[in-house]
């Protein structure tokens, strides 16, 4: 991510610039799972920037999978 933001403003942010606001942002979720266990048949990945931690991801998938 960090590559595709320096990328993406033309490498006029840097790394450096990005370390500056590394303290205040949370972490972010990934959550990365498939289903059925015994036959998959679909894969999920959630990913939410400054989302907290895993848990918070679980919710989305479970409601992806049942529309699915």
């Amino acid at each position: 991510l960090r590559m595709a933001i320096i990328e993406l403003s033309n490498y006029k942010v840097t790394g450096t610039d990005i370390n500056r606001f590394r303290a205040i942002y949370d972490d972010y979720v990934w959550f990365v799972s498939f289903a059925p266990l015994d036959d998959p048949q679909i894969a999920v990945a959630v990913m939410i920037p400054q989302g907290g931690h895993g848990g918070y991801g679980a919710p989305l998938v479970r409601e992806i999978y049942a529309d699915y």
